[in-house]
């Protein structure tokens, strides 16, 4: 009899149960589709084409020419516009489409024709610093206006390797009339695309 509180003091102490396992928050997961969020999302997606272009277009006033806007069709076959710079430069020389000089030069039309591309890297930049966790926000404008600008680099990379891109398209034209290598400006363009999609 005089052992039983001895065994009993010598028991383990029942464990207490761990109550921030208890109340562990769920996994997030993505918001659910809605007709509302599919239009919101392609009004950011139309923004962000808008916002492409605009950038010609203000690069192209801000250096002093006046673009034109002509049809043209994207991937071969998607009847699309682009606001075309005119300007063709010979070695140094570059001139506007009415035989006037263009005081820029090569860096002026570089900068008019890479515009829109680096207007969309921009954008990008600000809404993945501004909302890192983005897949999981209920966030279909900014989605819609990421996902454009992606795509789009994607595929102007892919129509130029392919032969497809437009003769006034972005890729072409950075390295046609910007000088930029082309052997490094697919790689690169493609490679800024894949980190924005996988942060």
């Amino acid at each position: 009899a005089g052992t039983a509180p001895l065994a009993s003091a010598l028991q383990p102490a029942p464990a207490t149960p761990d109550l921030r396992a208890a109340v562990r928050p769920p996994e997030p997961t993505p918001p659910p589709f809605t007709w509302r969020s599919a239009a919101i999302f392609a009004g950011g997606a139309v923004t962000a084409l808008a916002a492409h272009e605009t950038c010609h277009l203000l690069a192209n006033l801000a250096l002093g020419n006046r673009p034109s806007f002509q049809p043209v069709t994207f991937l071969g076959f998607i009847p699309f516009f682009a606001i075309v710079p005119s300007i063709r430069c010979r070695g140094g020389d570059c001139r506007e489409h009415n035989g006037e000089h263009f005081w820029p030069g090569r860096p002026g039309l570089y900068t008019i024709v890479s515009a829109g591309i680096q207007c969309q890297h921009y954008e990008d930049e600000i809404i993945l610093t501004r909302r890192p966790g983005l897949r999981m926000d209920d966030a279909p404008f900014r989605k819609g206006m990421l996902a454009f600008n992606t795509l789009l680099s994607i595929g102007y990379v892919l129509a130029n390797w392919t032969g497809v891109e437009p003769t006034d398209g972005d890729i072409r034209g950075i390295y046609r009339d910007g000088g930029a290598p082309r052997f490094l400006l697919g790689p690169l363009v493609l490679g800024i695309a894949a980190v924005d999609i996988a942060r």
